[in-house]
């Protein structure tokens, strides 16, 4: 059977609970995530300007679905990210410690936002 009380946060990921206590955009992961992803993005824009002439029309439409697939992926992740913090933020910061159920699942959704966001780029 599943003991919660034998798992700690941070056994599994390298985030602990508190990492959603910062806004998005004050959090130096989420801030460089989104440095490689406009750099990722920026790349394959002169990807596809730069050989335009050489490239299929297949090859342009699988580019720019790329493109679009990783700016979604952006656009989620701070929304994921957004909520998060917005119930860490009103939530008792005391109940959400290393070893409760919430403290667990908000480490984990924090390893999957970092690790799902930055290792597609």
């Amino acid at each position: 059977m599943f003991n919660h009380n034998s798992l700690q946060s941070s056994d599994e990921f390298p985030f602990q609970p508190s990492f959603f206590a910062k806004p998005p955009f004050r959090s130096y992961f989420f801030v460089g995530d989104s440095v490689l992803f406009l750099v990722s993005l920026s790349i394959l824009g002169f990807v596809i300007v730069g050989h335009w002439p050489r490239l299929t029309t297949i090859s342009v439409f699988w580019l720019g679905l790329v493109g679009f697939s990783m700016v979604a992926m952006w656009v989620l992740a701070l929304r994921c990210y957004r909520r998060i913090h917005e119930a860490f933020r009103d939530s008792d910061a005391s109940s959400v410690g290393d070893g409760s159920a919430l403290g667990i699942a908000m480490s984990s959704a924090a390893g999957m936002i970092h690790w799902d966001y930055c290792l597609p780029i």
